[in-house]
């Protein structure tokens, strides 16, 4: 098990951060989408965080074990995401883009009963050797543990390959934060938030 640190920057247009990935010459480039928010809101989702993955040579081999990892994000304000109970967040991560014309199959959440934990607490899961995005029935879909007041962490991560030509794209959605007391000054502006770090 690897952890992965986002070293986060925060630019005029967006934020620009490297996922530093477990496996050699795995390279994630991160876009991040700006969010709509209301001047009255006080919980408010931020923009989704999507890093498009290329390289790190060959996938994993059929029947073996693909590498995981931890990924955390840590946030400026506190986060506001629901707890689904008393340890999950609302907060997703998702590989592959599942149920999207690019890649049709359901997303599969990791400890539901199609994806059942094992004694590690992570969703076991093996290489198909292609670096395709998996058939049905291996989990894409991650839900968030909030390991503090301004992080969430998302735990048992493959990271398999995608092949020399092929790509692997995990964002993260559903994550909020409070700004209640976050504006911007004279002009009533009310500032965004960004990540500040993966």
């Amino acid at each position: 098990m690897h952890t992965l640190n986002f070293a986060g920057l925060v630019a005029a247009l967006g934020l620009v951060c490297p996922l530093y990935s477990p496996t050699q010459g795995f390279s994630c480039p991160a876009s991040f989408e700006t969010p709509n928010l209301r001047p009255e809101g006080a919980a408010e989702l931020i923009g989704e965080m999507v890093f498009t993955c290329t390289g790190g040579g060959a996938p994993t081999p059929a029947g073996q074990a693909v590498p995981t990892g931890t990924v955390t994000v840590k946030l400026n304000l506190p986060v506001a995401s629901r707890m689904v109970d008393a340890q999950k967040s609302e907060a997703l991560l998702l590989i592959d883009e599942p149920n999207t014309p690019a890649n049709p199959a359901a997303p599969v959440l990791c400890g539901s009963a199609a994806a059942p934990l094992n004694t590690d607490g992570n969703c076991p899961i093996v290489g198909n050797g292609t670096g395709k995005p998996a058939a049905s029935g291996v989990p894409n879909s991650f839900l968030a543990t909030q390991t503090g007041p301004y992080q969430l962490t998302f735990s048992g991560i493959p990271f398999d390959p995608p092949g020399s030509t092929g790509k692997r794209v995990y964002r993260i959605t559903n994550v909020a934060d409070y700004r209640h007391c976050v504006c911007g000054s004279g002009s009533g502006f009310r500032r965004g938030c960004f990540p500040s770090e993966f």
